[in-house]
């Protein structure tokens, strides 16, 4: 059912009629942008999927706007894990159309703000650098260049809440995959899928050679991080804070970007 607020339908999903989306007249749309790879021998291949379609809920729950929620495209950029298990991937040139279809879509309906949520990011990694799905960045600036009456903007929560996560999690710095985060938020939102955990991993080098080789080469279970630390409670409280950080950058970034269009700097 649709979250409604004093009689008014103020999030909208594919739940929704589309005389129910035309009459609200949505503002703003949400898209999450995911990735099915291999994670280790402990967490399922949909772990971003699972993870970046809660956060999206979360956070068009949390923005009191007339949202229009599409569900998290599950498929990234994950060519570092190719030929792995279950791994789908699609080529950065695909993903880059994929994204300008739909945000033109939503265009054409009267649309005009679009946030893409791209995947979850990295608690260690940059706000202003995609950290996996790395096409987003570009596809947004080109969608605003070509369409400057509109603002579509990327965030990615691991990286807005990077701060605030180091106050959690032991191993945060050092935490880039299947490590003590997923799998933190994994046994709060899917205990079940959970298997038992193993010892960590983290190689002796930096983040940047996962641009260079796969990640098989990296490490061999695509572990990197300490799982083993993970828990429920971690999980739980990361949550909030992935949604509460989120839902403040969409708000500032979007009052951002409306004084500089109206030259109110």
């Amino acid at each position: 059912m649709p979250w409604k607020k004093k009689g008014v339908i103020s999030m909208l999903s594919y739940n929704n009629s589309y005389i129910d989306i035309k009459k609200t007249s949505p503002q703003v749309a949400i898209l999450g942008i995911a990735s099915i790879e291999k994670h280790g021998n402990h967490l399922p291949v949909g772990t971003d999927y699972i993870i970046t379609e809660e956060i999206t809920k979360r956070v068009t729950k949390e923005l009191n706007e007339k949202i229009y929620l599409l569900p998290t495209f599950p498929f990234g950029t994950s060519i570092g894990h190719a030929g792995t298990g279950g791994t789908i991937y699609m080529k950065y040139s695909t993903l880059m159309k994929v994204i300008k279809d739909l945000v033109e879509s939503l265009y054409y309906q009267g649309i005009n703000k679009v946030v893409l949520i791209n995947n979850h990011g990295r608690a260690g990694g940059s706000c202003i650098v995609p950290q996996g799905n790395y096409i987003t960045k570009t596809a947004v600036r080109q969608l605003n260049y070509e369409y400057p009456e509109s603002s579509v903007i990327w965030v990615q929560p691991f990286s807005e809440a990077g701060e605030d996560l180091l106050k959690i999690f032991d191993s945060c710095e050092h935490d880039v995959h299947a490590g003590e985060i997923e799998t933190s938020l994994m046994l709060f939102l899917e205990e079940k899928m959970v298997k038992k955990q193993k010892d960590g991993n983290i190689p002796d080098f930096s983040v940047e050679f996962l641009n260079y080789l796969p990640f098989n080469q990296i490490s061999k279970d695509s572990v990197w991080g300490k799982p083993e630390l993970g828990s429920f409670e971690k999980g739980e409280k990361a949550l909030n804070i992935l949604v509460q950080k989120t839902v403040e950058y969409i708000k500032n970034t979007f009052e951002q970007l409306d004084k500089m269009k109206s030259n109110k700097i």
